[in-house]
């Protein structure tokens, strides 16, 4: 601070040779930021005494740089401090539908270019819509031995063991207690929970991966944190307010430090500036959810959720990795009234044993090396070269084997390889591991996080392009379906001018199919 106030004073005494006289007279206010670049600091030192600016506007620059500079540099001044969670943040409403959207217009407008958006009363016709109330619940007989995950603190805290108990123990205590469910939704309910008709879809409904059971008697408060899968959400009872971010613009800005959570152990009561101060200039994407109601977070969008009142919700989960392209002809047919229990997921998460992971944690490999090292102890494999090194590591963990190999790739697995071979010989040994793996070598797990961060970011530049390529050939497929259908309109209205006894019916469907092909020709 002290430095920038030095070079400050001193630029008032020496010409600011790299500005125009009108420009000192006029906007000595963008002078502040050229303050911030050290090159034209060391050029305006070293420029000759000529074109002053004027004393009153170099007061101005100075009183202005030391204010701006003051609260760039004490973050406990700044709006928000030690407050709720975007509580003076710029936010911006989630686009809203009166209704479900086709799996086209679902996919081209929403999915693919990973935009939020809330379905208003998408989820009124669901069955569960109406029945669950917890005397229905808890009067399911399967509900006095189906034993659910429990959170013991509505402040989600995801370094706390979690409870399990019958469902029917729970719906009886959890208005009176501390704490909220969250667990694969039982096999017997998921017939009260249709599919949502953007996932009516063959592609889609072969690459789910789980749906969850949220249950509370509101104010929970999740964590903020994001998930590596797209996920519609619909509420039965209560209400939600969810707090997003865009992963893509603010990825660099946003740090997880609890890396395998996926999370930030950031207080959403009681935001600390000076720990976390890239949460102070962000613009957060703002939802409110009412029972009926669904929204879509798009693939690993930061979230922060807050319940309201008693609170019933299920979330769907499918793989953002897969390649799914709903065109009517890849959708096939899926029934209007396909529930939950018409179809698989390829997680089907149980909780079993006091200190089991809350399933809402998603297993997908946010801490790919750990999950290598590990799978190379498992198998005990040792004296590795690099090739063999990314062989295994491309295609045994879980997160990389999306990966395609490009040069960038080889690179950045390249450089992991090298800090794994602790002892430089070009072979990775198991005294290499645990060497690598020991506590001391903390920096070196710093730098090997990196590479990582930058392998998780070729993949999702790799997964954007791939969707964007989708996105194409589902607006080429639609295109062509509508040119097809106007063609055949077309077509059958001058057929129906055509006197029947002029043609036989074979050269009046031969007629007609030849304007359908030459219209279509035309238009595409």
């Amino acid at each position: 601070m002290w430095y920038s106030i030095i070079i400050t004073v001193c630029l008032a005494v020496h010409a600011p040779g790299l500005l125009k006289r009108k420009e000192a007279h006029t906007s000595p206010i963008n002078l502040k930021n050229k303050l911030k670049n050290p090159s034209i600091v060391r050029s305006l030192l070293t420029k000759p005494q000529q074109n002053r600016m004027p004393i009153f506007s170099w007061l101005i620059v100075i009183l202005t740089s030391l204010e701006s500079l003051a609260g760039e540099e004490d973050p406990s001044s700044w709006p928000g401090h030690l407050e709720p969670l975007a509580s003076k943040a710029k936010l911006i409403q989630v686009e809203e539908l009166d209704s479900f959207p086709s799996p086209q217009e679902f996919f081209m407008n929403y999915a693919y270019r990973g935009v939020p958006v809330i379905f208003r009363g998408g989820a009124k016709g669901f069955p569960a819509y109406s029945k669950w109330s917890d005397l229905y619940l808890k009067s399911i007989p399967e509900a006095q031995w189906t034993m659910v995950g429990v959170e013991i603190d509505k402040k989600e805290d995801r370094t706390l063991p979690t409870q399990t108990m019958p469902l029917r123990e729970f719906i009886q205590r959890y208005q009176s207690h501390n704490e909220y469910l969250v667990t694969s939704v039982p096999e017997y309910l998921r017939y009260d929970v249709l599919m949502p008709l953007p996932l009516q879809c063959t592609q889609v409904i072969n690459n789910l991966v789980d749906c969850l059971l949220w249950i509370s008697g509101g104010g929970t408060k999740s964590v903020l944190h994001n998930d590596n899968v797209d996920n519609i959400n619909c509420i039965f009872s209560g209400r939600k307010e969810f707090l997003l971010l865009n992963y893509t613009k603010y990825k660099d800005d946003i740090i997880f430090d609890r890396i395998e959570e996926g999370a930030m152990s950031v207080d959403v009561d009681k935001v600390d500036f000076t720990k976390f101060p890239t949460l102070a200039n962000v613009d957060f994407h703002f939802a409110s959810v009412s029972a009926g109601d669904c929204i879509f977070l798009p693939y690993k969008w930061i979230h922060q959720v807050n319940s309201f009142d008693r609170n019933v919700a299920v979330n769907i989960w499918w793989d953002h990795k897969a390649r799914i392209v709903p065109t009517k002809r890849h959708c096939g047919y899926v029934g209007k009234r396909t529930t939950l229990a018409d179809v698989y997921f390829h997680r089907q998460a149980r909780n079993t044993g006091e200190n089991s992971k809350i399933p809402h944690q998603v297993s997908d490999g946010r801490d790919p090396l750990s999950d290598l090292i590990s799978l190379m102890e498992q198998f005990e494999i040792k004296n590795l070269s690099l090739e063999e090194f990314t062989s295994i590591a491309l295609e045994g963990v879980l997160q990389w084997n999306h990966l395609n190999r490009t040069k960038e790739v080889n690179e950045e697995i390249r450089k992991i390889y090298n800090l794994m071979d602790v002892d430089g010989d070009q072979v990775l040994s198991h005294p290499d591991l645990i060497t690598f793996a020991s506590e001391e070598n903390f920096q070196l797990h710093s730098l090997a996080q990196n590479y990582t961060d930058a392998l998780m970011d070729i993949l999702d530049g790799q997964l954007w392009k791939e969707k964007q390529e989708q996105l194409r050939e589902l607006q080429k497929s639609v295109q062509a379906e509508e040119v097809i259908q106007v063609a055949v309109k077309d077509a059958e209205r001058i057929e129906a001018k055509i006197p029947s006894d002029n043609l036989d019916q074979q050269s009046l469907q031969d007629s007609v199919n030849a304007r359908v092909k030459s219209r279509v020709k035309e238009e595409l």
